[in-house]
């Protein structure tokens, strides 16, 4: 990709309308990681988590539809990265507008990482959680007093799981 930089006005155009559509998906794609992140903190039972994800996604799809975009411009362009682009651009108020709002994207990016770490470590925690809870009820074993309908003899249940289907 590192070749000689085309400049053109249709291409430095081109390349803030890509800023631009970056930003907006950055924004959309936070709002979005910070629902299922806080659909995760406000439920234990997981209800919003669906509608949370499901948007989520959608939002990551088009993410992935405008890198691919953003790589063939790029190669068009023959930059390594929008930044380098537009600082190889000559002067002009597009470019000075584009560097100014390429931190804020750098910004973007990070805060929706730390969304969706944040993310990732509740739902680690919920699991972690559950499999506690499976794992005592997959250990306790049933007292004496609990018998087996038609069963006489409660000493034959000792070692029976608490929890069993039976019990």
């Amino acid at each position: 990709m590192g070749g000689t930089l085309n400049t053109t006005p249709e291409l430095l155009k081109e390349g803030a309308a890509l800023l631009k559509e970056e930003l907006l998906l950055g924004t959309e794609a936070l709002r979005a990681a910070q629902a299922l992140r806080q659909a995760l903190q406000d439920t234990a039972a997981g209800r919003g988590t669906g509608a949370a994800l499901s948007a989520l996604e959608a939002v990551l799809g088009r993410l992935r539809e405008f890198h691919r975009r953003l790589d063939g411009f790029l190669a068009r362009a023959g930059a390594e990265r929008l930044t380098a682009f537009f600082a190889a651009q000559p002067p002009s108020s597009l470019r000075t507008g584009a560097l100014a709002l390429l931190p804020r994207t750098a910004s973007q990016q990070h805060a929706l990482r730390r969304e969706l770490q944040s993310a990732q470590a509740l739902l680690e925690q919920g699991k972690a959680f559950v499999d506690f809870h499976v794992n005592i009820m997959n250990q306790t074993v049933a007292s004496d007093t609990y018998t087996k309908p038609g069963d006489e003899a409660p000493e034959l249940l000792r070692g029976r799981k608490m929890f069993d289907a039976n019990v």
